[in-house]
């Protein structure tokens, strides 16, 4: 049998430990087992835990909870947030949520960033996207790749590639060694 001072000790820890629990968002919280002064104090916190939830996306966001102004705040932040799925070509975009001017903003986004890849000679081009005049300009692109690389000696240079008048500067120096008077 536990002496008075020590059954209070173990409500206290008790009652201490419950307070710990609810702070930190357990659900063996028992929140009926808070002072007043406490429950404010955790629900004031839940309000803050619930906020950031909101503004970073977690399923955990009960919109509900939000004051109005809150709730502007978190609309905004999902609205950029897209925005920035939908610019990077992040899965997570939904197009339907943007305005015409955005959708406009992140389709021209797209294409340069397939033009760039296809004049980079990145795996992720998609040639079919470009028109006669970008084709044009990601052919001359490759060809000054593999001229370069053939100016540097690499076993990636590919001869095919190379135009009479490129095979000539080859065989008979560089254009930079020629143009230097090399």
């Amino acid at each position: 049998m536990l002496s008075t001072s020590e059954s209070k000790e173990v409500v206290e820890t008790h009652r201490q430990r419950n307070l710990l629990e609810c702070l930190q968002g357990f659900a063996d919280c028992e929140r009926s087992l808070l002072s007043p002064a406490e429950a404010a104090e955790v629900g004031k916190i839940d309000r803050q835990r619930n906020l950031l939830a909101c503004e970073t996306g977690s399923d955990r966001c009960h919109r509900a909870w939000l004051a109005p102004s809150e709730a502007e705040e978190v609309g905004s932040l999902e609205h950029r947030r897209n925005l920035l799925n939908c610019d990077t070509g992040n899965s997570f975009c939904d197009p339907l949520r943007l305005t015409a001017s955005e959708f406009k903003q992140v389709t021209d986004m797209k294409h340069d960033r397939n033009v760039l890849a296809c004049e980079i000679g990145d795996a992720s081009c998609n040639p079919y996207l470009l028109s006669s005049g970008q084709m044009s300009q990601v052919a001359q692109a490759k060809r000054q790749r593999n001229l370069l690389l053939c100016e540097a000696g690499s076993t990636l240079c590919d001869r095919a590639l190379l135009t009479p008048q490129n095979a000539k500067e080859k065989n008979g120096g560089s254009r930079l060694q020629n143009s230097r008077g090399g």
